[in-house]
C-alpha cells in the first residue's frame, strides 16, 4: 500500500540501469543530487520503447551516445513501506565501452559529479544492494549469464 492505494504488480515502476564502461574496464557511477552514494546511470522506462529511452536519458543526463547491448539483469526490489516507495522492477543493461574515462557533462541540477570506478571500488562509492548489483552484472558481463536478482542478491540467497 503506497499513499493509502492497494498497488498491484502492474503498477510496478520499471526502472533501468545503463552499465556503461571505460576501456579500461573501469565502470561510470553517478551522483544523483541529494541521494547517499553514486549509482549506475538509471532511467524510468515505463511505457516507453527500451532502446530509444535508455539513449536518449544517457545522452541527456551525460553526453555519451551509447546504445544498450544486451539484458544482463532484472532486479526485483521490495515495497519500502516506511518511506512509501513502491516495489519495482530495474532492468540492468549492458551499454558497452566508451574512450578512456570521457568527461561527463552532467546537469548540475540533477547531479552532482560522476566518477569512473574499478570494480573493486565500486562498493566505496555505493550503496550496499546497489555495490550487489553492480558487482553481479559485471560478472555477468563476463561469463554471458543473464541474472534474476532480489535486492541486488541472486535470487534465492540469503540477504541482509
Amino acid at each position: 500500500m503506497v499513499n493509502g492505494q492497494e498497488r498491484t504488480t502492474s503498477d510496478r515502476t520499471i526502472r533501468v540501469n545503463a552499465v556503461i564502461r571505460d576501456q579500461t574496464e573501469r565502470v561510470l557511477l553517478l551522483a544523483p543530487t541529494g541521494a547517499r552514494g553514486k549509482s549506475l546511470p538509471s532511467f524510468d522506462v515505463s511505457g516507453a520503447a527500451l532502446h530509444a529511452a535508455l539513449r536518449r536519458g544517457i545522452r541527456t543526463a551525460t553526453g555519451l551516445d551509447v546504445s544498450p547491448v544486451r539484458l544482463l539483469a532484472v532486479d526485483v526490489i521490495p515495497e519500502d513501506r516506511d518511506k512509501e516507495i513502491p516495489a519495482r522492477h530495474c532492468l540492468v543493461v549492458d551499454c558497452g565501452r566508451v574512450g578512456n574515462a570521457p568527461r561527463i557533462l552532467t546537469h548540475r541540477a540533477t547531479y552532482d559529479g560522476y566518477v569512473w570506478a574499478p570494480e573493486e571500488d565500486v562498493a566505496e562509492h555505493t550503496e550496499p544492494h546497489r555495490a550487489r548489483r553492480i558487482r553481479e552484472c559485471l560478472g555477468a558481463l563476463n561469463s554471458g549469464e543473464s541474472l534474476h536478482l532480489e535486492h541486488g542478491w541472486r535470487a534465492g540467497e540469503e540477504g541482509d
